[in-house]
C-alpha cells in the first residue's frame, strides 16, 4: 500500500506542473461562462441553457483530461527509463499501474468537484438547482472520465501516446453511439450485420448511462436502478481495463 501512495503522490506532483491539465480547466470555464453569456440570449430558458452548457463543460474537461494526461501516464515513464528505477525496487508492476490511476483519478475528482461548485453557482444565481440530480450527474461524469482514464491506462502500456489518445477517443465517441448503433442494427436486413451490430452494441460499454443531464435540467426524479446500472457497468468494466492492463505490463520487456 505504501508503493501505492508514493507513486500515486508522485503523479499528482507531475500533473500538477503539467500545462495540459490547466488548459483544460481553461478551457472548462470557459465553457461554462459561454453557456452564461448564451443563456442571457433567451430570458425564459436562461437556467436551463447555463445548466446544459454547463454540464457540458465539466463533462469534457474531466474526460478530455482522463484521455489527454492519461496517455501518457505509463509511457513517460517508460521512455525516461524511469520505470526500470521503479520496479526494481520492492515495488510490483500492478502497484505501479494502480498508484499511477489513482494519482490522475484524485487530480480528476478534484477538478470536477471545482468546476462543479462554480457551475453549480451559477445555476443558481439564474434559476433553480435540482441538488439531488446536480449531485448524481456528477457521479455520472466521474464514473465515465474514470472509466475512460481505465482504457487510456490499458492502451498505454503498450501504445505510444498519439495512439493512446486515438484510440480512447473512438472509444469515447463509439460508447456515446451506440443506442444508434442498437437501432440501426435493429433495423438492418442483413442477418450477419443485424447480429454482429446488436451483439456489439451489447458488449461495448454504452457511456449514455452516465449521462443524467435531462434530470437535472428538468427536475426529473431519480431512477436508483439507472444509478445502479451505471455503477455495474463502470466495476465491470473498470475490472477487465485493470486486469488487462497489469496482465499486459508484467509481460513488457524494457530493456
Amino acid at each position: 500500500m505504501r508503493a501505492i501512495t508514493i507513486v500515486a503522490q508522485n503523479t499528482i506532483k507531475e500533473i500538477i506542473r503539467d500545462r495540459v491539465l490547466y488548459g483544460l480547466i481553461l478551457l472548462a470555464t470557459v465553457l461554462v461562462v459561454l453557456g452564461l453569456l448564451l443563456g442571457g440570449l433567451s430570458y425564459d430558458e436562461q437556467g436551463r441553457i447555463i445548466t446544459d452548457i454547463g454540464l457540458l463543460a465539466v463533462e469534457v474537461g474531466c474526460c478530455m483530461l482522463a484521455i489527454f494526461v492519461g496517455s501518457s501516464l505509463v509511457w513517460r515513464e517508460i521512455e525516461k527509463q524511469t520505470v526500470l528505477l521503479l520496479i526494481s525496487k520492492p515495488m510490483k508492476r500492478s502497484q505501479f499501474l494502480i498508484g499511477k490511476f489513482l494519482g490522475l483519478g484524485l487530480v480528476i475528482v478534484l477538478v470536477d468537484v471545482l468546476i462543479s461548485l462554480f457551475l453549480a453557482m451559477m445555476c443558481k444565481a439564474y434559476g433553480e438547482v435540482h441538488w439531488t440530480q446536480f449531485a448524481v450527474s456528477q457521479l455520472g461524469v466521474l464514473l465515465e472520465s474514470l472509466l475512460l482514464l481505465s482504457m487510456s491506462l490499458f492502451f498505454g502500456v503498450f501504445c505510444r501516446p498519439t495512439l493512446t489518445i486515438l484510440f480512447t477517443l473512438s472509444a469515447w465517441m463509439v460508447g456515446h453511439g451506440i443506442n444508434d448503433l442498437h437501432f440501426f442494427s435493429d433495423k438492418a436486413k442483413n442477418e450477419t450485420l443485424r447480429f454482429a451490430g446488436l451483439a456489439f452494441s451489447r458488449i461495448f460499454p454504452n457511456l449514455d448511462y452516465f449521462n443524467f443531464k435531462e434530470a437535472v435540467i428538468y427536475g426529473d426524479p431519480l431512477n436508483g436502478l439507472l444509478v445502479g446500472r451505471a455503477l455495474g457497468i463502470f466495476t465491470a468494466w473498470f475490472i477487465i481495463l485493470l486486469l488487462g492492463s497489469i496482465w499486459i505490463f508484467n509481460r513488457r520487456d524494457f530493456i
